[in-house]
């Protein structure tokens, strides 16, 4: 959290590097994602991968204080 500008770049790079293993996932047993404070890198891409990911087998826990916060971070379409 000293560093929240670094910390929203590594989200996103570990997203696309998800995605990348979401595509080659046959869906043989569980992943289980866990995004604590989401909102530090909540972002539509990570909603995105969430949602398709689900197909593959990934199952996504995320922690976070509140709503709010990933509203003031990212609007309330990504909540």
């Amino acid at each position: 959290m000293a560093f929240p500008e670094y910390s929203r770049t590594l989200g996103k790079i570990i997203v696309t590097d998800l995605k990348a293993v979401a595509d080659r996932q046959l869906g043989n047993r569980p992943i289980y994602l866990i995004l604590d404070e989401f909102n530090v890198f909540a972002s539509a891409a990570i909603v995105d991968l969430i949602g398709k990911a689900r197909s593959k087998g990934f199952c996504a826990v995320m922690a976070m204080q509140s709503l709010s916060d990933i509203e003031a971070a990212c609007g309330p379409a990504v909540v």
